[in-house]
């Protein structure tokens, strides 16, 4: 009976490439600050990798959680009014996440499922890479005065998993994450989005 219960167990690690973006919101009368910084702020690539659990509940239906480091992040290609070209924003995220995965077909062979669930993250660390008009060195700030410490984001997601060789397993999915709580403090918030692929090789234990 214990090794039946140990059957149910994966585990693996797991790396992720995302396109990054934000969607924002504004406190009082303010929209013509929220249309100057939506026309400045544009998204772009980031990452992550992690250590990933997979619990099979029956053949089709498996609760998938770990521990991820994630990178997320946004862009502003100019601000005249401070000479500041190409300012990169990156906040690094401890995540846990957690997932229910549906798979449509059991067999050894592809097997097309899909996801839904959230995940809890920790603030590690906020940086922001810019450079002066005129000048070609790299400035780097890190501070987070305005930064909240913790978020929770949704996610859904479509993939499949295959066996590759005897207890192991290759899964590829395709996840949308969507901000629930806000990045920022201040009276202009930023959500923080992605959309990106995460491939992830697991096995029974």
């Amino acid at each position: 009976m214990a090794q039946d219960t140990l059957s149910h167990f994966r585990l693996g690690g797991s790396i992720e490439g995302d396109w990054c973006d934000r969607r924002s919101t504004i406190d009082g009368d303010q929209q013509f600050l929220k249309t100057q910084y939506d026309s400045l702020e544009s998204g772009r690539l980031r990452g992550g990798l992690g250590f990933c659990m997979q619990y099979k509940i029956n053949n089709r239906l498996s609760f998938q959680s770990g521990i991820n480091y994630i990178m997320r992040g946004y862009r502003i290609d100019t601000i005249n009014d401070s000479e500041i070209t190409n300012m990169r924003y990156n906040f690094n995220y401890i995540e846990l996440p957690t997932y229910l995965s549906v798979k449509f077909r059991n067999d050894k062979k592809i097997q097309p499922m899909i996801f839904i669930g959230a995940s809890f993250r920790m603030l590690v660390q906020v940086q922001t890479k810019f450079y002066q008009i005129g000048n070609n060195t790299e400035n780097v700030k890190n501070e987070n005065d305005d930064i909240l410490p913790f978020a929770v984001n949704a996610c859904v997601g479509i993939g499949f998993s295959k066996n590759i060789y005897d207890k192991t397993q290759l899964q590829v999915a395709g996840l949308f994450n969507q901000s629930i709580t806000a990045t920022t403090a201040t009276p202009y918030k930023r959500f923080l989005n992605s959309a990106g692929i995460q491939i992830a090789i697991t096995r029974d234990i």
